[in-house]
């Protein structure tokens, strides 16, 4: 088990890269931290998303259900969306494995709990992009340039103390195009 800090330190706009190679070659992960920013053009080049409230707080999960419009409006431009419920080592949960799931399923996402002093289950939600990836890519033939696919580019914190960048409320509805779209200047 590594050390855990005993301050945090921000990571919001933070972009780490790394290259991993699969069975079905190399692939560059851009994991960007853009905490609770959420402008739809933001993400129209992700590939994957990965939302992550504190199971310590019902404030951050029901934040996380209150993106129901949003996560629906991204998933129908086939970006991969994971939940990831963090702080599982803390008693007392507030938000419990049933409720994550249950969220998870209605909006096609996978779920996955994670303690940040026990980092064994953390790399589970990017291998379950990384194969949902490939699943969905298995069959284009792509050169060796193109296959180094920077597919991971989102990685968003629910509950944050700063006012999302947008109103949810203005999110667009089934059938209506991003360009369609206008973010909230309040």
């Amino acid at each position: 088990m590594g050390h855990f800090p005993d301050r945090h330190v921000a990571t919001v706009k933070a972009t780490y890269r790394k290259e991993i190679v699969t069975d079905s070659g190399r692939l560059e992960l851009i994991i960007t931290d853009c905490s609770s920013q959420l402008h739809p053009g933001k993400f129209e080049n992700f590939d994957a998303i990965i939302f992550v409230f504190s199971t310590r707080s019902k404030v951050s999960f029901t934040y996380a259900r209150g993106l129901q419009n949003f996560l629906a409006w991204i998933s129908r431009r086939g970006i991969l969306i994971v939940l990831v419920g963090t702080k599982t080592d803390i008693e007392p949960r507030k938000v419990y494995d049933e409720e994550g799931e249950a969220f998870a399923q209605r909006i096609g996402a996978g779920y996955y709990t994670v303690s940040n002093k026990n980092p064994d289950n953390a790399g589970a939600p990017f291998q379950h992009l990384i194969s949902q990836h490939q699943e969905l890519y298995a069959t284009v033939d792509t050169s060796p340039f193109e296959s180094r696919l920077a597919w991971m580019r989102g990685f968003l914190r629910c509950g944050s103390s700063r006012k999302p960048k947008c109103d949810l409320r203005q999110l667009p509805r089934q059938g209506q195009e991003s360009s369609e779209w206008k973010p909230s200047t309040s």
